[in-house]
């Protein structure tokens, strides 16, 4: 084959091949979520069944606090969707222009749990005031510890005004995120811990014993969504979030003891 020939078929074969590259990225068909760790079951299971409608997709998620999310967000994480626990830091996200407009996807609630047994006696709310418990919660700044924490405050019109203070002092622990409280009361670490309805999943429900929190003091807990405009695939994004909004999706995370988001 003479030397122009053989320039030509190499010129060809590059072309071939920059036009199977450009077609894999075309056919890049990847998300990561960054999500708020009491949404870890319900977002496996919404994942799962996204890629099994879906063939080809892959989707991966990253759990943790809210507050921790929010700074690797802050940091530059690549990520195409931020799923928060908490309204401000969704807010957030959309005021410093890391996200466009929110949507809340799940709601839940507080409760308290103990270990199975119940060794420290508790039946109530008021009773984390009133006995000798070793009580764990989350951190103020994230969203379970500030919804315990708003808890304790709205009892105080009938338990007194020095309830947190009391319910406070029986604090042994502060946990960054809602599934590391939860551990702590299914492995007897704690004698009572302040969770979400939905973080008592099966597993964990044959560890713990569950304590209500009068409707009056409980605070309602929303989880809001949103794609991050860094995202590599927003339509993909775009097209799972619709998928989480949708009938199916609500079905989905409601089996993970999640109410209706206009409940």
């Amino acid at each position: 084959m003479s030397r122009r020939l053989c320039s030509i078929a190499l010129v060809s074969l590059l072309v071939f091949a920059g036009c199977g590259s450009a077609g894999g990225a075309e056919d890049n068909k990847s998300m990561t979520a960054l999500v708020a760790a009491n949404m870890t079951d319900a977002m496996n299971a919404l994942m799962a069944e996204y890629e099994k409608q879906n063939e080809g997709t892959d989707l991966e998620a990253s759990y943790d606090g809210t507050q921790i999310l929010y700074t690797q967000i802050e940091q530059g994480v690549e990520a195409d969707l931020f799923l928060s626990a908490d309204l401000d830091f969704a807010e957030q996200a959309r005021e410093e222009d890391y996200t466009g407009s929110f949507e809340p996807v799940s709601q839940t609630r507080e409760i308290i749990i103990v270990p199975k047994g119940n060794p420290a006696g508790i039946e109530s709310l008021e009773d984390l005031g009133t006995k000798e418990v070793e009580l764990v919660i989350g951190v103020g700044n994230v969203p379970i510890g500030k919804y315990t924490r708003q808890v304790f405050e709205n009892a105080e019109q009938d338990y007194g005004s020095d309830f947190t203070e009391r319910v406070t002092e029986n604090v042994v622990s502060e946990e960054t995120n809602t599934k590391e409280v939860t551990q702590k009361a299914a492995t007897g670490e704690a004698g009572a811990a302040v969770v979400y309805v939905s973080d008592v999943t099966p597993s964990v429900a044959e560890k713990v014993e569950r304590v209500e929190i009068p409707n009056e003091y409980n605070v309602p807990a929303r989880n809001y969504a949103a794609v991050l405009k860094r995202s590599e695939n927003p339509e993909l994004t775009r097209d799972f979030l619709d998928f989480m909004l949708s009938p199916e999706g609500q079905e989905i995370i409601q089996n993970f003891k999640y109410e209706p988001v206009d409940g």
